[in-house]
């Protein structure tokens, strides 16, 4: 499960997880997510895996993931404003 929140409102949004019956919690600012989707990251090489790609898909993937997050960090001061899917 994935859940955005406001990091102000975290502890009450992990009480409602919590009652839920959620037991492990994780947080990851958008930034740290980001960066988890460059090659080598654990998103990307995970949902590679997931896919059965062979060797030379799994390198277009991270061609591809390399030239789309890498704008987003050209500049540490850009507001973030999430991606197009």
């Amino acid at each position: 499960m994935l859940v955005y929140c406001d990091e102000r409102q975290k502890e009450e949004v992990w009480q409602i997880l919590s009652n839920l019956g959620v037991e492990i919690k994780a947080w990851a600012y958008d930034r740290e997510t980001m960066k988890m989707w460059l090659p080598g990251g654990r998103l990307l090489e995970d949902w590679i895996r997931s896919h059965c790609l062979n060797d030379e898909q799994a390198d277009q993937v991270r061609k591809d993931a390399l030239l789309r997050f890498n704008k987003m960090f050209e500049n540490d001061d850009a507001i973030f404003t999430g991606i197009i899917q």
